[in-house]
């Protein structure tokens, strides 16, 4: 509040706070080099029951608190405690974030690159992004619920995937050396020239979140490909459309072979719903 000299109060802001403590350690198993994937939470380690979000609008203006209780408390009832905010969307509105409070759901929230994009060095861009992020980063960090930021979606791409006997496979890697790395070998370095740690945007924004939040963590992106995260499958079809499946005699062949520690992304395709049709 703002009070002038006799006392007369002209302005009040109230909010509500928590207070938590979250670190990130080496799961069990995990390799030296992976990516620290166990949260742990007021010291006590937390296994992440996660969703992903997107936009329940494809007409943002129009989201309205109702579309958020309409799935936030099945969340909470279905045994949920994470929600990552996919890269590709939105910073959500005021009462997204309240009810994930009043919920117990935490939040991942990711800054707005996906898939890459965003991740220029020009400075004019670099500048616009600061300000975007700031401006997210000061909206969000009183949030007891936002307890990670990340750079942004799929920023990281691995196609080790793709170094397999299956033939559909094996032509496709010809062709993404061939046309992209000009016969080399994969590596983190050759990845369209954003996969290194040391980008103008990771630096920027792991730098921002540590000065005005330092109460969250942050990572570059998610997935941490090739770091022990994961994102896919995207279909059930083996033929259709998801490197990651082709190979695989069925769903549930790849589940039991899967071999990392956290799937943060995994689905089939959905329908838009009816309201937005």
């Amino acid at each position: 509040s703002w009070e002038d000299a006799d006392g007369g109060v002209h302005d009040q802001l109230t909010r509500q706070v928590g207070l938590r403590q979250i670190s990130r350690v080496h799961a069990q198993g995990q390799r030296p080099s992976d990516h620290p994937l166990q949260w742990v939470i007021n010291g006590v380690p937390f296994f992440v029951q996660g969703v992903n979000w997107v936009p329940s609008d494809a007409c943002v203006g129009e989201i309205s608190a109702a579309q958020y209780e309409r799935f936030l408390p099945q969340f909470q009832a279905a045994g949920v405690n994470t929600i990552r905010v996919w890269g590709g969307g939105l910073r959500e509105k005021a009462h997204f974030y309240r009810r994930c409070d009043e919920l117990g759901l935490l939040v991942m929230q990711e800054f707005p690159i996906a898939c890459r994009l965003g991740m220029s060095r020009l400075p004019e861009t670099l500048a616009r992004l600061r300000g975007e992020a700031e401006a997210i980063i000061r909206t969000l960090r009183q949030h007891p619920s936002v307890v990670v930021f990340t750079g942004g979606n799929e920023n990281y791409h691995y196609w080790e995937m793709l170094d397999s006997d299956e033939p559909i496979l094996r032509e496709a890697a010809a062709r993404v050396k061939a046309h992209i790395n000009g016969g080399k070998e994969f590596n983190r370095e050759w990845q369209l020239g954003c996969a290194r740690y040391d980008e103008p945007a990771h630096l920027l924004l792991g730098g921002l979140c540590a000065t005005l939040a330092p109460h969250c963590l942050y990572q570059n992106t998610s997935a941490m490909e090739g770091e022990g995260e994961v994102h896919g499958i995207w279909t059930w079809n083996p033929r259709v459309g998801d490197h990651r499946y082709r190979g695989y005699a069925s769903l549930h062949a790849y589940w039991r072979a899967a071999d990392q520690h956290c799937y943060s992304e995994a689905s089939v395709a959905g329908a838009a719903n009816l309201a937005t049709i």
